[in-house]
């Protein structure tokens, strides 16, 4: 015979294996998941913080392509832009990192161009939300048009970053689209390891009795029960009267695997993403050069093209287009110690690939007077920074030790 009470520890238990089943059938049926709704789960949240964070850091410069190689454009009005304040509101390092999250939330990201008047130079960069835009094709003229709430933007006056390849090429695709099942699904096991702790964090206890109690009296040895597992006793022996027997009732096998789906769900999401589990996950304790690799040209790299490519497309001027261009600098990712950075310095002197004065710029160092000649082994020849003469290092032809035309090296 079972105990009054044995029926709210069985209803108890209905009711979370009701919460289980609703939860796999929501999780496998299609859902719209908004932008808000998804940053809420954490693991979303880390991915695409992750991602942005490092890009919104990433030094970005523009670059002249030349014959002579490229070069470095220090006073285009547009390298202002990128580096000190793309508009009155951001840092490149806001700038860049709203970019970021709307195309890894969203899909697209929109920034508004606004130009001079006269000679059509870049006077401002405002991103948009793109929730606001609809993007429609130009019946005649091939072209996308791009409307702020019902009202169409100028032309050449939008700058498109596109994330994921979408159905067509009017809108990307949202990864956070594309993985609604898998985050309507972490959602559901939220809201199942909410129901465990709040409706089986402690043991359920079944008691059986040979004879029949009535409600006053399983009322008392339930206080009694209680009293003396609980607290400062938990864990403490108990003997049962006579004639009673207890168990104790756990999750079944089925809801302890569905609980488990909370961490698969977080490997497929870090999946999509690209990111190494351990750096969402935490749960690896090195950080070595080949996981750095990864990160920056296997994760960052694609998302930063996307953004330079467009730029190259959408921003510069057609005078402009296949000359300049706009690079974040990745090696920034890959800085290593000081202790290999020098060794690595030293090597790349040695073999002519660095000046002094380039390894110093590296290491946000001041240049020294003739620090900008190239050396080779004594052995081969030093190349003359001036005319790029090959000259042999022999003892008729010392390596320069001062003046305009060479240094010492430090």
């Amino acid at each position: 015979m079972r105990w009054p009470w044995q029926r709210r520890r069985r209803d108890d238990r209905r009711e979370l294996r009701g919460i289980i089943y609703e939860a796999v059938a929501s999780s496998i049926s299609s859902v719209e998941v908004s932008p808000e709704e998804a940053m809420r789960l954490a693991t979303v949240y880390a991915c695409v913080d992750r991602i942005a964070s490092t890009i919104s850091t990433l030094p970005v410069d523009l670059y002249e392509e030349t014959p002579a190689g490229k070069r470095e454009l220090r006073e285009h009005p547009l390298s202002r832009l990128l580096r000190l304040a793309p508009n009155e509101f951001q840092t490149p390092a806001d700038f860049f990192g709203y970019i970021a999250r709307c195309i890894l939330i969203v899909g697209d990201a929109y920034v508004r161009i606004y130009r001079h008047e006269e000679t059509g130079d870049v006077v401002r960069l405002l991103p948009i939300d793109p929730r606001r835009i609809e993007t429609k094709l130009h019946p005649s003229k091939h072209r996308l048009i791009y409307y702020v709430d019902g009202d169409p933007l100028p032309p050449d006056s939008v700058w498109h970053i596109r994330g994921l390849p979408g159905r067509d090429y009017l809108q990307s695709a949202s990864p956070i689209r594309a993985a609604a099942e898998l985050i309507d699904a972490g959602r559901a096991s939220v809201r199942l390891q909410r129901a465990v702790a709040e409706n089986a964090a402690q043991p359920r206890d079944l008691f059986e009795s040979d004879g029949t109690l009535d409600a006053e009296e399983a009322q008392r040895f339930l206080d009694d029960w209680r009293e003396k597992t609980s607290g400062p006793n938990a864990g403490s022996a108990y003997i049962l009267p006579v004639g009673l027997r207890h168990r104790q009732l756990t999750l079944s096998h089925e809801d302890k695997e569905f609980v488990a789906t909370r961490r698969l769900t977080a490997d497929e999401i870090i999946g999509i993403y690209g990111l190494p589990r351990f750096m969402v996950l935490g749960d690896s304790p090195l950080w070595t050069e080949e996981m750095q690799t990864y990160f920056s040209q296997v994760v960052i790299r694609p998302w930063v093209v996307r953004i330079e490519q467009s730029f190259a497309r959408d921003v510069l001027l057609p005078s402009e287009q296949g000359r300049i261009y706009m690079r974040f600098n990745l090696d920034a990712l890959l800085r290593a110690t000081l202790q290999s950075r020098t060794a690595a310095y030293q090597q790349q002197i040695a073999a002519g690939l660095l000046t002094i004065n380039e390894a110093r710029a590296l290491e946000d160092r001041p240049p020294l007077p003739g620090g900008d000649v190239y050396f080779a082994p004594l052995s081969l020849a030093h190349v003359d920074a001036t005319t790029g003469e090959i000259i042999y290092n022999g003892p008729q032809n010392p390596i320069p030790t001062g003046g305009d035309d060479g240094g010492t090296q430090p």
